[in-house]
């Protein structure tokens, strides 16, 4: 019994551990390929992190801000409000989220993410 919980414990700790490791990895990637402002290539990266189970707010923020540049405001809003979620009111995804609610003539909630910034 002893042996089967040490090993269970093992395989959660290598399975956590390869788990940071592509998320580390996912995010150093989108942050390469967005700093170059190749879009395309950010949101393509990030969404085969994300099928890969890797995710976190600065991999969603890349793709979202991505989207929006090349004027995809309905996947930019999907991409910006779950970095949101994932647990930062950031101006940045504020002010991206605010503008593409407006370019896709979602009034309410351009209202409400613009009360956020006050």
């Amino acid at each position: 019994m002893r042996s089967l919980l040490i090993t269970l414990f093992l395989l959660t700790y290598i399975c956590s551990n390869a788990q940071n490791t592509s998320v580390g990895q996912a995010e150093m990637d989108t942050y390469n390929s967005f700093i170059k402002n190749d879009y395309k290539t950010t949101i393509k990266i990030g969404r085969q992190a994300i099928n890969q189970g890797a995710d976190s707010y600065y991999i969603r923020y890349r793709i979202g801000v991505s989207c929006y540049q090349i004027k995809n405001y309905e996947a930019a809003i999907t991409h910006l409000e779950k970095a949101k979620s994932l647990g930062s009111n950031d101006a940045g995804v504020l002010e991206y989220l605010y503008y593409a609610y407006i370019f896709t003539n979602r009034n309410e909630k351009s209202s409400r993410t613009f009360n956020a910034f006050a």
